[in-house]
Formats: C-alpha cells, structure tokens, sequence
C-alpha cells in the first residue's frame, strides 16, 4: 500500500475584531460619573449589551465555510443561512480578493474547478438576504494531487430499508461515490452493486435508501446484512475503504406477546455422519441434543437428519430422539414415517421431522412428503429427501398455523443449485395448497443448505419473494455473530471445533425460521452457548449445527 501523504495545513483567516469600552460601576454613595459623551455609565451599559448580543446573532448567521482541495478543484460547502436567496462564492489568490472569481448558486455546495496545482487560493461566501448580507471567514487553501487516502467509515441502520453511513472529512478529494451490496465479494462486481455517486467532497455522510430491486437480498425482512463501502476520489485517483455492513431495521411486531410461542429448529446430524468419530458418536450426542433443545423451551420443534437409521440400542434415530425429549411428541404416526430404502432406485432420506410440546400445542394432522414426488423429472436428484409438515393450534388462543421441516440437498454445482430452488418453490406450493394456509400463519424451519452471499438468487431469496420473513429479522437478536454451522475447519476439527469461528464481516448462516402470514418475530437467537473462555459448552453441544430458536406470536 503506498504511504498516505501528509495533511498540509489548512489556515482560517480571522476578519475582523471588536472592541468595547466598558465603565466600572458607580458605587451608591458616589455621584453618577459621565463618559466623554456626557451618558451617564448606567444609560451606556444596555446599549453596550445590545451591541454584544446584535455581533453574536450576526455572527451566528454568517455561513460557516469548509473547502476540501482536490486535484484542480475545490470544494466550498456552507451552512445554511435563514433568509438567504442566493450564496456567491468568491475565491482568489491574494487574502485582499483583488480579480477575485465568483460562483453563484442558491446551493450550501459549489465546486470550482480549473484552478492551479501548488497554489494557495483564499475562499469566502456571501449570504446574498434582502439587508446586510453575512460573509463566512476566509479559508486558506492549495490545491492537490495525491489520493486521499482509505476513509473511515460506519453505517447504521436508521428507517425502513434506510442507513446512515458516515466517514472522516476528506483531507483532500473531488468526489465520493458509496457502494452497496449483499455481500463484501459482491461490492467488487458491478452486477451486483448498487451505488449513489457524485457526493460532495465536503460532506461526511449520506442515507442511502436500499433500492426495490436489492430489498430480496438485504431488505427489511431478510434478516440479512447491507454491506456498504465508501470510495473517494482525487481526480482519477481511488481511495477504497473497508467494508461495513448492519442489518435494516427490524420488522415490528404487530401481536401481543401473550400470544407468542417459541419455535426451534436443529439439525441434529445423522447417525451415519459421525459414526466413524468416535468422540462425536450419536451416543455420545444424544444427550447434549436433548438439552439444547429442553434449554430453548420450544413449544414447537423442527428437527433435520433424524433418520430411520437405527441407533445402537435398536431404535431407530428420529424414535429415539422422540424418547430423549420427555416433554414433546411427534407431530404424526411413526406409520406415517415408516423406513427408508429405495423406491424407482432412489433412495430416500426421511430425517425431518416436527416435535410439539401438548401443554402449549394441540396437534390437528401432519405428514411427510417426497420433494421428488412434487418436482419435474429435470430437476430432481438421485436422493429423494422428505420434508415434515403438521398443522397445530396455539392452546392460548385457539389459533392454528402451519409448521414444516425442511432440509435441503448440500452442494455447489449448478444442477444442485436449480435443484435446491425448484424444491424451495415446489415446497411452498404444497404449503400454500393445505386448507386455509392463505391466511394462516406457516413457520418454515430447517437447514436450506443456502446463505444470500453465496446464492444471492438461492433459496433464501426464493422464500422471500414467496412472502416469508427470515426470523432474524426480529427486533431483539443474538448469537449473529456466530455462523450456524461449525463446518469451516470440517477436514480438521470434524466440524465440532473448540470454539467457534470468527468472521471477519457478517456470520454464514444455512440454518432458518421463516414465517408467513405473521405478526412479525418477537426475538431470534442463534443458540451459541460458550463458557467463560469462549469455548463450546459441550453439555449443548451435541451437533456440528447450532440450534435456531424463535419467539413468534401466533395470533387469531
């Protein structure tokens, strides 16, 4: 990185001094004295605090004036003066303003541009008003070539798909354009950015509003971050700062919270993926699976990878976790379950599955289905995995909803990719056909096996569009920082590292709860829970993908 050039100087003119006399106070016993002028000193003291009073309200009328140089232009913005119906900039290169040049605008910004390199310019303002007309301090300055060095910036979110970034005032420059996209990778493609440019080189921030056609990817809703960047330039030299990013506003809860229910997902992982892992055997699992999911007190609870596969004890895995947890029930038969196998030579997958707590939750029927069963014969894949769906009722006040377990096929190629959304899109139809879930709440839930940064178009997005709110778009959140999934390091740690792993920008999330026809999210979590060290708890640590849990009031 070359070296940042050195801040030259920037010296204001003071114009101007005043001067008031003042006479000491006459004592009571004494006679009045007499200035030169024959007022007594109590008939020049009210004046002499009339004149401090009209310099102080001049003064504060005047513009304030900052000029930023840049490379053969200078950039003059001023505060606003109440009254004013035009501002002239004059600028020249004597402190006297012989031959000064001027520039009209009604704007608080003006750019004068084709002045000389390596020359000191003096600049004011003028507030032109309808009486005396208030002139700013003269600024001294030099026009200058050499970048403006990597600005510093912050952004918050501050209204609906509304943020505010902010930077350091330029110590040189011509412009500022700000960059926005879904992802850090994303902000160097221009496909897939938005921008606002032509920013004065004087100002220090702008709110960017996220445009209609980003708001899938990163809007209110989404749960998703907005990144954004900030790159200034001198002439045709750029300066790029780091990325910044936060999420939009949260959506606002529009139900009472005595209507709430708590809602868990967790991809518990299968037998088979760690039966040749001796320390992470589901025997070894099961229990802390049990308590992440007792310590979320879910009333409703979406598993994935609880298979058919039997465990050592000879009961099948999603039976045995039906065991483990005392205080649920499976949302349907296990007739309806049934086993495996292969049917047409496609082997099936049957590891979603939906859990309820009866004394906050009636059952009124569910099921699992085929995603094969539901796709076009292009679209399908070798394995056909089914997804748990079950309709229930909220025992606090009747009102029913619409519950599904879903997991998506992993990978990265491009036939996986179509194959994920043709399912995502093929889900939500077979929700959307159940009676009354077009006005009913439906919680989706599970492992999408997708995150926006690298599937911007996946399907995430596709749920989105369908009229599903991400969770973690609630207006009290944690755990964000961690990613859902513990499989960065998998080829060494297995997946079950020490401690989680830290992201340079937003964490990667594959797990979600998405809610449709809702009151919004009360609270989310990404059940993360480390000791004093920052270390997993391993008594809840029984899979290598952390628990989602959710508050969501479900209202008649």
């Amino acid at each position: 990185m070359p070296v940042r050039p050195r801040l030259r100087s920037v010296v204001v003119a003071v114009v101007g001094a005043a001067m008031l006399a003042t006479t000491a106070p006459a004592t009571a016993a004494a006679p009045v004295p007499s200035d030169a002028s024959g007022l007594s000193a109590a008939a020049v003291a009210p004046r002499t605090g009339a004149v401090e009073s009209s310099l102080r309200t001049a003064a504060a009328r005047a513009p304030r004036l900052t000029v930023v140089p840049g490379n053969k232009q200078l950039t003059a913005s001023w505060t606003k003066v109440a009254g004013a119906k035009k501002y002239v900039v004059e600028y020249a290169t004597n402190k006297k303003f012989k031959k000064a040049k001027r520039v009209v605008t009604r704007s608080t910004t003006a750019r004068v541009t084709k002045v000389k390199l390596r020359t000191t310019y003096y600049v004011r303002v003028k507030a032109v008003k309808a009486g005396k007309d208030p002139r700013s301090k003269t600024v001294r300055t030099r026009p200058i070539s050499s970048s403006t060095g990597r600005p510093v910036v912050t952004v918050k979110a501050v209204g609906t798909n509304k943020v505010r970034v902010s930077w350091k005032r330029l110590p040189r420059g011509t412009s500022i354009t700000i960059v926005g996209s879904y992802d850090d990778k994303a902000l160097g493609r221009k496909s897939s950015r938005f921008s606002v440019s032509k920013i004065a080189a004087t100002e220090t921030s702008r709110t960017i509003t996220v445009p209609a056609s980003f708001r899938k990817y990163v809007g209110a809703g989404t749960g998703n971050a907005v990144y954004v960047q900030v790159w200034s330039y001198n002439g045709k030299r750029k300066s790029t700062s780091r990325a910044v990013h936060t999420r939009v506003n949260a959506v606002p809860v529009t139900a009472s919270a005595k209507d709430n229910l708590t809602f868990a997902s967790y991809n518990v992982g299968s037998i088979v993926s760690t039966a040749k892992k001796p320390a992470f055997v589901w025997a070894k699992r099961r229990g802390p699976v049990k308590n992440a999911i007792n310590r979320s007190g879910a009333a409703v609870v979406a598993v994935q990878e609880a298979t058919t596969a039997k465990h050592t004890n000879g009961v099948r895995h999603y039976q045995d976790l039906d065991a483990l947890l005392a205080n649920h029930k499976l949302a349907y038969s296990e007739q309806v379950v049934g086993t495996a196998g292969t049917i047409d030579g496609a082997k099936r997958t049957k590891g979603d599955h939906i859990f309820y707590d009866p004394r906050k939750v009636v059952s009124l029927g569910g099921g699992i289905q085929s995603t094969s069963g539901l796709l076009a014969a292009g679209d399908r894949l070798p394995k056909d995995r089914y997804f748990a769906w079950a309709k229930l009722r909220n025992k606090a006040n009747g009102a029913e909803f619409y519950v599904a377990s879903v997991h998506l096929q992993t990978g990265s190629t491009t036939q996986i990719q179509r194959h994920r959304i043709a399912a995502t899109r093929a889900i939500t139809r077979y929700l959307n056909a159940k009676p009354g879930a077009a006005t009913l709440p439906v919680i989706l839930m599970g492992d999408l096996n997708s995150d926006v940064g690298r599937y911007p178009h996946g399907a995430t997005t596709v749920l989105n569009q369908a009229g599903y709110q991400d969770a973690a778009s609630a207006p009290v959140t944690s755990g964000l920082q961690w990613a859902t999934a513990n499989t960065q390091r998998h080829t060494s740690d297995g997946g079950y590292p020490v401690k989680p792993f830290r992201y340079a920008y937003s964490a990667t999330r594959i797990d979600y709860i998405m809610v449709k026809n809702g009151n919004g999210v009360a609270r989310y979590a990404n059940q993360v829970l480390l000791d004093s060290a920052g270390r997993f708890l391993t008594s809840y640590r029984g899979s290598d993908h952390n628990l989602q849990v959710a508050v969501i009031p479900i209202a008649r």
